[in-house]
């Protein structure tokens, strides 16, 4: 608490005399989780990079050996001042729970099929189908698959893809065979875990990569002036072999650059793990090309979205995860700041007026 309190006071002072917050420990934990890919940049660009406000990584990332820095929001303006635009009521997104029930009826929400609550079943609706270990056997035998998430967090972390194959009359876990009584003592450490049916996704976005859910992350704020919200940035992340059960970039995922007027997309981005970025015009796995198609149900993802962030316009920044299955749309969740790298790797946000204003306006540049 003593520490926290001093790197708070250090930053403020930091804000007032040169207009910039200098520590948040996260950018730190972030630089030691990204140095193994930062790659013979030198060590005066590395710490330039660094000085100005950037993990080393984005040195590639943003090609800001060609770019000009200042147009980019950097990683310790978004840790520290983005995270206070809507941090008041973060809970309301942060636990899957509460959202879920904020905003059902509101917009489509995925559905959750039951509750773990240390190691027993619980229920979050009276219509939930799994209340105990044999309904989740019979649910899990009888159907496509389980997805078990915990409730709160995200980066894809601690999911558990659960799976019947009838042919072997075997359980897979994560692609590992259990046995039903290795699957319950599996349970029985799980505390605060949502049940979903594995989602089986129609259409275009499956066929990009038909191995994971593939979900579109649109950014949207709540203009200042006008208290209405607007799209700022939209794309399509699309999972790969090396991000497993999960579309996440930073896991090796794609980020495919979408046209928020029209849904036309652009090219994809990958991580660059070996230190090069590279950009796609197909998926490297499926060869299903995407630059230059236009998303199916675009104008229906906005509505959505815009109408979301309007009913919870209290939070004036969101970054929503939002499913297409054919002529179905589902919002999945949405994050109170949401990461900016796998957006800006296609287009700096600060080049956007709009964006850089409801910036101004709320102290974060």
């Amino acid at each position: 608490m003593i520490k926290k309190s001093i790197i708070i006071i250090i930053n403020e002072v930091f804000l007032f005399i040169f207009k910039t917050p200098v520590y948040h420990p996260r950018f730190w934990e972030d630089e030691k989780e990204k140095r193994r890919y930062v790659h013979s940049y030198g060590f005066f660009k590395k710490l330039r990079v660094m000085l100005s406000g950037f993990n080393s990584d984005k040195y590639e990332l943003y090609q800001l050996d060609q770019n000009n820095n200042n147009i980019y929001l950097n990683d310790i303006r978004r840790r520290i001042l983005c995270e206070r635009i809507s941090k008041k009521y973060y809970y309301i997104v942060h636990n899957k729970i509460v959202f879920d029930k904020y905003l059902h009826g509101i917009v489509p929400i995925v559905p959750k099929l039951g509750f773990i609550q240390k190691g027993e079943f619980r229920q979050l609706h009276a219509s939930d189908r799994i209340t105990s270990f044999d309904d989740f056997m019979s649910e899990l035998k009888s159907g496509s698959g389980l997805f078990l998430k915990p409730n709160q967090g995200g980066s894809g972390r601690g999911i558990y893809r659960m799976e019947f194959n009838r042919d072997l009359n075997e359980i897979f876990v994560n692609k590992k065979v259990y046995t039903s009584g290795e699957v319950k003592k599996l349970i029985g450490k799980f505390n605060s875990y949502l049940i979903e049916e594995r989602f089986i996704q129609q259409g275009f976005s499956s066929h990009l990569y038909p191995d994971t859910l593939n979900t579109i992350r649109v950014m949207t704020m709540i203009d200042p002036v006008t208290s209405r919200p607007f799209i700022a940035a939209a794309v399509h992340r699309v999972g790969s072999k090396k991000s497993v059960y999960a579309d996440n970039w930073s896991q090796g995922g794609i980020s495919i650059w979408i046209d928020v007027e029209t849904g036309k997309m652009g090219s994809g981005a990958q991580y660059p793990f070996n230190g090069k970025l590279t950009f796609l015009n197909y998926h490297p796995e499926t060869n299903v090309e995407f630059k230059g198609k236009t998303l199916p149900q675009w104008n229906k993802v906005k509505e959505m979205v815009l109408k979301a962030a309007e009913y919870i316009s209290f939070m004036p920044m969101l970054g929503w995860d939002v499913i297409i299955s054919g002529n179905d749309v589902f919002i999945l969740e949405a994050n109170y700041n949401p990461d900016i790298n796998l957006i800006q790797v296609h287009q700096p946000l600060l080049m956007n007026d709009r964006i850089k204003s409801f910036y101004k306006h709320h102290g974060v540049i």
